[in-house]
C-alpha cells in the first residue's frame, strides 16, 4: 500500500479518493479532516489551510489508516524544495554525497537523470511505460547549497529540472 501526501487548500466537501487508493477517501471541512476506509470512517483531525499530510494505508484492521501532519523544514530554501515533494530522505549533505549516491544507483541498474544548477542539485529516477512512450519520474535525491535561496530553489524546480 502506497503512502500518499497532499496539501489542504481548498474545502473538499465530498469524500474523495487519496491519491491511487481504492479504499482509502478523505474530506476537510476547513477544521477537521476526515479519514474513511473501505467506506467506514476511521479518523477524525484536527487540520488547517495550508498544512501537508501524509497519510498511509496499512490494511490493519485495528488501525487501517495512519495520518500524520508533516513538518516543513526551518531553511527556507529547503522549504521550497519540500513544497513542492523534495523530502530529508532524499537530501544529501554535499555534492559530492549526491555524486556518489547517483553513480551507485547506475551501477545497481536505475536508469537516472540528474540536472546540475548553481546552487542545488536534482536526481529522478525515471520509469517508462511498455511502449516506450510514457515516462514517469521518482525523485532520487537532491542538494542544495547552504547560500541557495528559496528563488533559486523554485525557479530550477518550477522550470521542470530535466523532467523532460
Amino acid at each position: 500500500m502506497s503512502a500518499h501526501n497532499f496539501r489542504l487548500t481548498s474545502l473538499v466537501p465530498e469524500w474523495t479518493q487519496v491519491g491511487n487508493s481504492i479504499s482509502t477517501a478523505y474530506r476537510w471541512d476547513g477544521m477537521t479532516l476526515g479519514l474513511r476506509w473501505k467506506g467506514k470512517p476511521v479518523l477524525a483531525l484536527p487540520a488547517s489551510a495550508g498544512e501537508h499530510w501524509l497519510v498511509v494505508p496499512t490494511g490493519d484492521r485495528k488501525a487501517p489508516v495512519r495520518a500524520t501532519r508533516m513538518q516543513p523544514p526551518r531553511l527556507p530554501a529547503a522549504q521550497a524544495a519540500w513544497e513542492r515533494g523534495w523530502y530529508r530522505k532524499g537530501q544529501h549533505a554535499s555534492r559530492d554525497a549526491l555524486a556518489r549516491a547517483v553513480e551507485d544507483g547506475r551501477r545497481r541498474g536505475l536508469e537516472l537523470r540528474r540536472e546540475d544548477f548553481p546552487q542545488c542539485i536534482f536526481a529522478w529516477e525515471v520509469f517508462e511505460s511498455r511502449d516506450g512512450r510514457d515516462h514517469t519520474y521518482k525523485n532520487f535525491g537532491w542538494w542544495i547549497s547552504p547560500t541557495a535561496t528559496p528563488e533559486e530553489v523554485a525557479a530550477a524546480l518550477d522550470h521542470g529540472a530535466g523532467r523532460l
